[in-house]
């Protein structure tokens, strides 16, 4: 089986990883629009290509987009076209991310541990990024009805939440990422909002903002004065940049597996097993080949109407009619 080492940040380690393979994307397609669900299934795919031992559930976000970044280059493609129109004017932008030169380009604001202890009265919170647990857990909580019913000042406290890791007041504490999301919500709800807003500022805010750099950035094509179009990394969003990474139409990855396997002449379940990037490729030569018979095909068929043209004036369509006109 190939596999890849991959960084990991929050580990300082290498992790070996299996290839990303068309039945995963096809998956991933499928969701783009249900977030609970594209993120249980992102995360089972994350933990099923991982070859070593690892407790794949305390990656952080950071982790899933490097791991994530890294399967695109090694099993898609190293960058990425966009087009987006602009709002303005109605032009269209076009740009290429080149996936490489975003991790050279924040390799310092990546590969770096963001922790912090905040004091705030008798309330001390210890804080990290999120896990892919946690991040799960509070999503599927953040889904029930009754939670969506409230303000969204009480949905960002539970975004707070996914960065405390412990809460201590006088003495007792409490290892919120350790139990069950709703119980943690419960929790974090008897607590001042004073106080929940002062752990925000100093801590989920600032990471949010370090964590957001700007990758694109074009001006309008038409020469008005337009903004630009500006994309920033934007890490608390993972999952959105995951969606850009892997995006295809699900009927256009069921099209392919199709041409593949009628005119490739092989099962429909090798094609999901290929990586996207083979897929691609084999789906190239493919096309090439079919270009070709089809020129043979034209020539051939040419060549037979000339034969039958000959044959009318008295040509065998074997010998040069030169000879018979003596030139």
């Amino acid at each position: 089986m190939t596999s890849y080492l991959i960084w990991i940040p929050s580990l300082q380690d290498y992790k070996r990883f299996g290839e990303f393979k068309t039945s995963h994307q096809k998956q991933l397609s499928k969701l783009t629009d249900e977030p609970l669900e594209f993120l249980f299934t992102l995360n089972n795919i994350i933990e099923e290509l991982c070859v070593d031992e690892l407790d794949f559930k305390n990656l952080t976000l950071i982790d899933k987009y490097i791991i994530c970044t890294y399967l695109r280059m090694r099993c898609i493609d190293t960058s990425i076209d966009l087009s987006m129109e602009c709002p303005t004017c109605g032009a269209t932008f076009k740009g290429n991310i080149d996936l490489n030169e975003v991790i050279e380009n924040n390799i310092d604001v990546l590969d770096k541990e963001y922790k912090a202890i905040i004091s705030v009265g008798d309330y001390i919170f210890s804080c990290s990024m999120p896990t892919l647990q946690n991040e799960y857990e509070l999503l599927r909580v953040l889904q029930d009805k009754h939670i969506q019913q409230n303000s969204m000042e009480n949905v960002y406290s539970y975004h707070t939440l996914a960065h405390i890791d412990t809460l201590s007041l006088r003495g007792v504490e409490c290892k919120l990422k350790e139990i069950p999301a709703d119980s943690a919500g419960l929790i974090l709800s008897k607590i001042p909002l004073k106080i929940i807003k002062e752990v925000q500022n100093k801590f989920v805010t600032p990471t949010a903002e370090t964590l957001s750099p700007s990758i694109m950035n074009i001006p309008c094509p038409t020469g008005e004065t337009c903004n630009p179009f500006e994309l920033n990394l934007s890490l608390i969003n993972v999952n959105d940049l995951v969606k850009l990474m892997f995006q295809e139409s699900p009927v256009e990855i069921l099209r392919e597996i199709f041409y593949l396997a009628r005119y490739g002449h092989v099962d429909s379940y090798y094609v999901e097993d290929l990586t996207p990037k083979e897929r691609t490729t084999m789906l190239k030569f493919i096309i090439e080949e079919k270009k070709t018979e089809k020129e043979q095909s034209e020539r051939s068929q040419s060549g037979q109407e000339m034969t039958a043209i000959g044959s009318e004036h008295g040509f065998d369509g074997v010998e040069s009619p030169s000879k018979e006109f003596g030139f």
